[in-house]
């Protein structure tokens, strides 16, 4: 279904001959995981963070439960239609939704790997509101941006379930655990942050209720998102 309402509906209520519209779609019948390059090319090329040159670059991980999950890159796709007038400066990373004709669940999702203290409301930071609310509202307007078209609203909104799915991993923590070793203060410094993260991620779990009947919630990385 969301190959449909991307590939042939949107163009069309756009005036837009859906032949020379590309859904940058991959479609999963196992476990899978997702990254974001924007994110972690930079990070793997800071030369202040060499803990990560061996990061597995993994953001996201999802369980997805029997189903074949159709995963969109919505930056891409909608980048398309800048020409034609959508509004597309601040757009989500990705489209999960139940793949072929089934039409259950769908997620908009937001990817970051940030410091924990720039994903909650910080002062002096480029996301003053927050990278968690900054995602929200880039999943908010790339929803708005679909549903402005008649058809398309009516198909999208149908959905059973309908989800922002802001996808969070601390670079701070390593992919393996660290263990504290006498005398090594950088060591200490990474356990002390893996188990500041660790809580982190029960005391800022977030499960709202935006427009459209979405639940906006977070999901941190390596917790499991189960579809």
């Amino acid at each position: 279904m969301i190959q449909e309402i991307l590939g042939q509906m949107f163009p069309l209520e756009y005036g837009i001959d859906p032949a020379v519209v590309h859904v940058p779609i991959v479609r999963y019948n196992e476990p899978f995981t997702e990254t974001d390059p924007k994110t972690c090319d930079p990070c793997q090329a800071n030369p202040s963070r060499t803990n990560r040159i061996g990061c597995n670059r993994e953001i996201l991980k999802v369980n997805n439960n029997g189903e074949e999950i159709a995963v969109v890159d919505f930056e891409q796709y909608i980048g398309q239609f800048e020409r034609y007038g959508a509004k597309v400066a601040d757009r989500c990373d990705l489209v999960l939704s139940d793949s072929g004709r089934s039409h259950r669940k769908i997620a908009f999702c937001d990817l970051c790997c940030y410091e924990e203290k720039y994903v909650e409301p910080n002062t002096g930071n480029r996301y003053p509101e927050g990278k968690r609310a900054k995602a929200r509202q880039q999943m908010e307007r790339s929803i708005e941006e679909l549903i402005q078209k008649s058809t398309t609203a009516v198909n999208l909104l149908t959905y059973a379930e309908k989800v922002c799915l802001f996808a969070w991993r601390d670079f701070d923590v390593p992919d393996a655990p660290v263990t504290a070793t006498r005398g090594d203060a950088r060591s200490n410094v990474q356990v002390f942050g893996s188990i500041v993260s660790n809580m982190a991620a029960i005391t800022t779990s977030h499960h709202q209720k935006v427009g459209h009947d979405f639940t906006f919630m977070q999901i941190k990385y390596p917790t499991v998102y189960n579809w």
